[in-house]
């Protein structure tokens, strides 16, 4: 698959570490030719838009003992639910948020 321009592979439990940092890589370059943005603190809702992944909050289940800040369903059309139960902390840690929104992207 193609998106931007950058080759993605299908999913797949073989692909190198090495190949998903390139395309991370690739897509941060693209992002921001496009876009213009500077600094190391990713504007992700910008991001996401860029992307075309739409998400939205949501008061996610979590089994005992586990936490989940945020999921995606790659197979219904890669929507991205956040977890309500933690918006005053990503309020309080934009980092945290970030770097949360950003894995799920990466999916």
């Amino acid at each position: 698959m193609n998106f931007h321009n950058v080759h993605i592979p299908g999913p797949s439990r073989f692909i190198s570490f090495d190949e998903v940092d390139s395309i991370a890589q690739n897509f941060d370059r693209l992002y921001r030719e496009d876009t213009s943005e500077k600094g190391l603190q990713l504007d992700i809702e910008r991001f996401f838009d860029w992307l075309e992944i739409s998400y939205f909050w949501d008061d996610l289940k979590e089994l005992e003992g586990a936490t989940c800040f945020a999921r995606i369903d790659v197979e219904e059309g890669s929507t991205v639910e956040i977890n309500e139960h933690y918006r005053d902390l990503f309020e309080d840690r934009s980092d945290v948020y970030r770097v949360c929104l950003g894995h799920e992207a990466g999916h």
